[in-house]
């Protein structure tokens, strides 16, 4: 169930809503007496518990759910709990009985129970292109590949801008946007560029509270997809990131509901 292509892909894998998050995690608990580090005797035995494989997806899994849910940024509260349950079930110390096992488990499931609502409100916000680009943001950025990294975010952030373009005028975007970069369609938005009336209604697609942090996007997405001398900061990389989603899963940045559905 938890293998590497659903935990590289969780945000895809969770807008095609073939399972829930919850159902994923309650279908391995109930397989959990036939894994290896519960079939010792009456104790867990620990050193198999840490190499065992299905154990380490499960961990990955979470881990990957649990960031995903950061970047949504719903509850810092809840975050923060479902991320210390996490620690314990990587502690095999913690889960010296299946029993114990089984405690921190459904405790995770609770929480994510408790804002799954939440969770797929934001997930329906993504359109499939977005989600698996965001996908692949987040996988550069596990394994410290920022440049990757920001020039795969602030893609998803230009291919909202399409739509958002779109919508407002089909006639002008594919006259004058329907190829254009990031950096091209911010142009638009500039006081001293496309003054005709006709721009007018395009203009009011980005909220204007995003202009600034449009620039800066763009800045970063160019900076990282031209060789430089300077390197990109893991900070940078995660601002990029978060500003990312910002914008995607703002209520003034939505698009129509049957754009995002995954065919």
């Amino acid at each position: 169930m938890f293998n590497q292509k659903i935990i590289n892909e969780m945000l895809h894998y969770m807008k095609l809503g073939k399972n829930t998050i919850s159902n994923d995690i309650q279908w391995f608990l109930g397989r959990a007496d036939k894994l290896c580090p519960f079939l010792h005797g009456n104790k867990t035995d620990l050193s198999c518990y840490v190499t065992n494989p299905e154990i380490d997806n499960l961990i990955s899994y979470l881990n990957r759910y649990a960031l995903c849910y950061e970047f949504f940024d719903i509850d810092i509260y809840d975050f923060k709990q479902i991320k210390e349950l996490i620690t314990e079930i990587e502690r095999p110390e913690n889960n010296e009985t299946l029993e114990e096992f089984k405690a921190n488990l459904l405790q995770i499931v609770d929480l994510i129970k408790r804002n799954g609502k939440k969770v797929n409100d934001k997930v329906l916000r993504l359109t499939c292109e977005e989600s698996i680009r965001l996908d692949e943001a987040i996988n550069t950025y596990l394994v410290n590949s920022f440049f990757s990294c920001v020039i795969m975010a602030v893609s998803a952030v230009e291919s909202r801008f399409h739509h958002l373009i779109k919508n407002k005028n089909k006639t002008l975007y594919k006259k004058y946007f329907e190829k254009a970069t990031l950096g091209q369609i911010i142009q638009l938005f500039d006081d001293n560029s496309y003054k005709e009336n006709k721009f007018k209604p395009l203009k009011k697609a980005l909220p204007r509270k995003y202009k600034s942090l449009v620039d800066v996007l763009n800045y970063y997405r160019v900076f990282s997809a031209h060789p430089k001398s300077t390197e990109l900061s893991f900070k940078t990389a995660q601002s990029v990131l978060n500003f990312s989603f910002n914008f995607l899963l703002d209520d003034e940045t939505k698009i129509d509901s049957r754009l995002t559905k995954c065919k």
